[in-house]
């Protein structure tokens, strides 16, 4: 058992390097209150430390999740390359920012993720990582909010502060823990219940706002989650930063009174988009889907900043797993999750599927097969379907040595491999990959040519064919 989260310590001392050095820092936040609370409580200990930190040496960044996606992003990095070489923060994000955490690393920056999101396998090349969900992670307690650990750094580094210098950055830690719905037992029971008592006392202008144009009872958990928590996570963007960081950081009362009004009038207009959108979902899944055992639903409809909302409503109402995804122009959506406590979220999701179309050399369809699989990763699937089509080809045709066998696929990752590009570290793909080389002798060469997705139309159809009587028996 240890007394902080693994890695925190470090970082701990890293913060206050920094912040004595006067160094240039980057603060990359998710878009959220959690991510914006961690934001302004990282940013504020920074100038604690050292008051003479100015603009120029400390900038935070919030990503458009509508345009860029969740987290670190490419098109996030595009944009701070400016900056680098910098010490870059990855707050409530960046655990499964594999790719970015390494680019941003040859850009130059030194990276530290902090974030509690669950740990897929493996970790990012960051140079520090706080996550409780980490592996041979000893503090006990695993559910914090990404404010919540911010603020452990607060405790090491202003252990010997007065409780009224902490409570300014507790309150913060309280609202973000509430806003992210993380259980409220041990630590993060803690952080509430001494947040709202700090809340009662506040000196921050944004929350002063608030409660003086809402008219907040602030001995009411009702009343701040209606009328605090809600208008700051109502915000827009401004030059990659949120609203809400504005409000919470601004000195002056009459100023953050203006962008308060703001935040209000949005928060009503969220409110009833949102009402609207629950009513439609009730509705269709009353109809449709009550009796299924997980809840699968997309719309263009569905601003992506709506998502975790809508899923959280959505799993309280029908109290099943909720996956909710937002259809883009692209060839992605962009998808929220909620599941009740002990559900396998992969295992909800139900089976998957794979298809494949089998042609001549002239492009004609010479046979179609799809295939039921178990629940799996999206790289094992496109390396079966790869497998199944070889093997058909064989049961069709017979060893043929002086055949060639092009495979196209939209993976790249899967082409990459197979071409030899990139290097397979995991012992399951690796067997895969095997099955795949064993099956190759049995033509004259067999090449993997990857294609935009629109030209894998038909074998999605056929995948998705195959799962529509798998579902039925799943749902």
């Amino acid at each position: 058992m240890s007394k902080y989260p693994k890695g925190l310590i470090k970082v701990a001392r890293r913060v206050k390097k920094a912040a004595k050095s006067s160094e240039r820092v980057i603060i990359f936040g998710d878009a959220d209150l959690d991510g914006i609370a961690s934001v302004v409580i990282l940013k504020e200990l920074l100038e604690y430390l050292n008051p003479l930190i100015t603009d120029k040496e400390l900038s935070v960044y919030f990503p458009n999740r509508e345009i860029e996606g969740y987290g670190l992003t490419n098109k996030a990095l595009d944009y701070l390359e400016q900056f680098a070489p910098a010490l870059l923060f990855v707050l409530d994000s960046g655990i499964t920012s594999f790719k970015e955490v390494k680019r941003a690393k040859k850009l130059g920056f030194e990276v530290i993720v902090i974030d509690h999101h669950q740990v897929l396998g493996k970790l990012p090349k960051a140079d520090l990582i706080v996550d409780p969900k980490q592996k041979k992670d000893r503090y006990p307690f695993k559910e914090l909010a990404a404010a919540g650990l911010v603020y452990k750094l607060v405790e090491y580094l202003l252990s010997r502060e007065t409780d009224l210098v902490k409570k300014r950055f507790l309150e913060l830690a309280a609202l973000a823990t509430i806003s992210d719905l993380m259980p409220l037992e041990k630590d993060n029971k803690e952080i509430v219940d001494k947040g709202l008592e700090a809340l009662l006392n506040t000196q921050r202008p944004g929350i002063l706002a608030l409660v003086q144009l809402a008219g907040v009872d602030l001995s009411s958990e009702l009343d701040i989650s209606e009328k605090i928590i809600a208008p700051l996570n109502s915000f827009e963007l401004k030059h990659h930063v949120a609203e809400s960081y504005y409000l919470l950081t601004e000195g002056s009362l009459a100023k953050a009174k203006k962008l308060a009004h703001k935040l209000i009038r949005q928060r009503k207009q969220k409110k009833e988009a949102i009402n609207f959108f629950i009513k439609e979902l009730k509705r269709e899944i009353q109809s449709k889907d009550k009796d299924k055992k997980a809840i699968v639903k997309h719309s263009k409809a569905w601003p992506s900043p709506y998502l975790g909302i809508l899923s959280s409503k959505i799993l309280k109402i029908f109290k099943k797993p909720v996956f909710l995804c937002k259809e883009t122009a692209g060839e992605e959506c962009i998808c929220s999750a909620r599941l009740p406590r002990g559900i396998d979220g992969v295992k909800a999701m139900g089976p998957s599927a794979i298809g494949g179309v089998i042609c001549d050399s002239k492009g004609r369809v010479l046979k179609e097969y799809s295939e039921v699989i178990e629940e799996t990763t999206n790289n094992v699937a496109e390396y079966k379907a790869v497998i199944f089509a070889l093997k058909k080809t064989k049961a069709l045709y017979g060893k043929k040595k002086d055949y060639q066998v092009v495979i196209r696929s939209d993976s790249k990752l899967l082409v990459s491999q197979l071409n030899g590009e990139f290097k397979i570290k995991d012992e399951n793909m690796q067997k895969l990959f095997l099955v795949v080389w064993n099956l190759k002798v049995d033509f004259k060469e067999v090449v993997f040519e990857l294609v935009p997705r629109e030209r894998n139309k038909k074998a999605d159809a056929l995948a998705n064919q195959a799962l529509d009587g798998a579902n039925q028996k799943l749902l």
